[in-house]
């Protein structure tokens, strides 16, 4: 596997890179796919959920069903497949909409911007390169409602790129009602939910105003 640098060069490294995480493993995604391109030229909006997983590890015992961890894990992959790549600069104008509020990657935003300091294999994106890439997304709450999670979402995405998700049908009626409790709980403002809720997906699908 290789990392592709902006001048088409290659650099080994111990993961492939995918272009897009369209649903499928990042592993069998191929450098510039002839969809990613088309989808480039038009443009369009990509939600960017996993639904088929491939266990990364073989020596992985844990019991537990994907869904609890396996998921965000995923999406978590996928964009830093797409930063790394930079193929969300090659392609800026496809609109990706990444599931529960990007998985992990509000938490660990800053670990991701420190890591080409760490390891000069990497490509040399700045700090400030990688937090511009991940303002570049947008972030669904699905199943990721909470205080917690929007205290961490609110320092990466920008506000007005976060939209209401539901996980369904993945997500059972007990669950989704669970979720809206804790998003409508109060620790957002109302101003904000009419955002979330309408006017940023509005904003994103403008045909449905």
């Amino acid at each position: 596997p290789s990392v592709v640098s902006d001048a088409g060069a290659t650099s080994t490294w111990p993961f492939p890179v995918a272009v897009t995480p369209l649903m499928v493993p990042a592993t069998s995604v191929p450098e510039c796919p002839s969809h990613t391109l088309a989808a480039d030229a038009r443009p369009v909006c990509s939600p960017a959920a996993p639904t088929a997983l491939v266990r990364t590890s073989k020596l992985d015992p844990l019991p537990w069903p994907a869904f609890m961890m396996e998921y965000l894990f995923d999406t978590t992959r996928a964009v830093v497949n797409l930063v790394f790549s930079r193929a969300i600069e090659r392609f800026p104008r496809i609109r990706y909409i990444l599931p529960h509020a990007g998985g992990l990657v509000p938490y660990f935003a800053w670990r991701l911007s420190v890591s080409p300091i760490i390891d000069p294999r990497l490509p040399q994106l700045s700090r400030e390169q990688v937090h511009a890439a991940l303002k570049h997304f947008w972030y669904d709450n699905a199943l990721s409602p909470g205080e917690q999670t929007f205290g961490a979402l609110d320092h990466v995405a920008s506000p007005e790129r976060v939209v209401f998700g539901s996980d369904y049908p993945f997500a059972n009626a007990r669950v989704i009602a669970e979720m809206v409790k804790t998003y409508e709980s109060g620790f957002l403002s109302d101003g904000r939910r009419v955002q979330i809720d309408r006017g940023n997906a509005l904003a994103l699908f403008p045909k449905y105003s």
